[in-house]
């Protein structure tokens, strides 16, 4: 799996506090809140604050699946509702199955 890291800087911690009359502002206001939601939301469960980080993004970027082999993140799966948590050799069996019903 590749692991990706990402940094908001002060400038998108604080562009909630600037003037929303712009419409850049505000669409870049929401979309740093929605990724900081749902970091959060994955947190409440008990993931680990990095993989947290990686399931919003899987998530917010409309992936189907997250493909992990830890297991502790395989276990809580089942609380993740908004995408897929599986590990690799699942993902093979789903994908082949569906090549032969193609």
């Amino acid at each position: 799996m590749t692991k990706y890291k990402i940094y908001l800087d002060n400038c998108a911690y604080n562009r909630p506090f600037d003037d929303k009359d712009q419409l850049a502002i505000r669409m870049e206001t929401e979309a740093k809140l929605k990724i900081q939601e749902d970091i959060r939301q994955l947190q409440q469960i008990a993931v680990k604050p990095k993989d947290s980080l990686h399931l919003a993004c899987a998530i917010e970027s409309g992936c189907r699946y997250f493909i992990t082999t830890d297991k502790a993140l395989l276990r809580k799966a089942a609380l993740i509702l908004e995408i897929n948590v599986i590990n690799p050799i699942d993902f093979i069996r789903i994908e082949e199955g569906a090549e032969w019903k193609r």
